[in-house]
C-alpha cells in the first residue's frame, strides 16, 4: 500500500519504459547506422565501377590513336618499300655506286653438242658409281641374275 499511496508503482513503471526507451532508441540508432553504411558501400561500388568503365574508355581511345599512327607508319614502309625495289632505283644504285654499266656487246653461242656429251658422260660416271655400291651387296648379285636374265630373253636366239 505504501507503494501505492506515495505513487512508487508509476515510479517504476515510469522507470522501466525509459530504460525500454532508451533501448529502442540504441537499436534505432544502430539500425539507422547499418542503413547508411549499406547505402555508403553501393554508393562506393557504382562510382568505382563508373570510374572504371570511364578509365577503360580512355585506354581503348588512347590505342585507336595508337592503331591509326602505326596504320599510318605501316602505308608510309610499304610506300618505301615499293621504291626501294622498283627496277629504275636499283639500275640507278648499280651505276652510281657499284660503277656497273649495261654490258656493251651480246653474244649468245651455243654447244649443244658438246653440252649433249658432257651430260652423257656424267650420266655413265653415275651409273657406274651406281653399279660400284650395288656390286657388293647380296641383292646387287640377284638383280645382275635378274637383269641378265631379262636381256637373254629380249635377245633372239641363233
Amino acid at each position: 500500500m505504501f507503494v501505492a499511496k506515495h505513487g512508487l508503482v508509476g515510479d517504476i513503471a515510469a522507470g522501466s519504459r525509459g530504460k525500454e526507451r532508451k533501448r529502442g532508441a540504441y537499436g534505432r540508432g544502430l539500425m539507422c547506422f547499418a542503413v547508411a553504411a549499406a547505402i555508403t558501400s553501393v554508393g562506393i561500388g557504382v562510382t568505382s565501377r563508373a570510374a572504371s568503365t570511364v578509365q577503360s574508355g580512355y585506354r581503348i581511345g588512347a590505342l585507336k590513336a595508337q592503331l591509326a599512327a602505326l596504320n599510318s607508319e605501316n602505308e608510309s614502309l610499304e610506300v618505301e618499300v615499293a621504291r626501294l625495289r622498283s627496277l629504275s632505283r636499283i639500275e640507278e644504285a648499280a651505276r652510281s655506286k657499284l660503277n656497273m654499266t649495261p654490258p656493251e656487246d651480246i653474244r649468245v653461242v651455243r654447244v649443244d653438242g658438246e653440252w649433249r656429251a658432257a651430260m652423257a658422260m656424267q650420266a655413265e660416271e653415275a651409273e657406274a658409281a651406281l653399279e660400284d655400291a650395288r656390286g657388293s651387296s647380296v641383292f646387287a648379285f640377284f638383280t645382275r641374275l635378274a637383269t641378265g636374265a631379262r636381256t637373254a630373253q629380249a635377245r633372239p636366239a641363233r
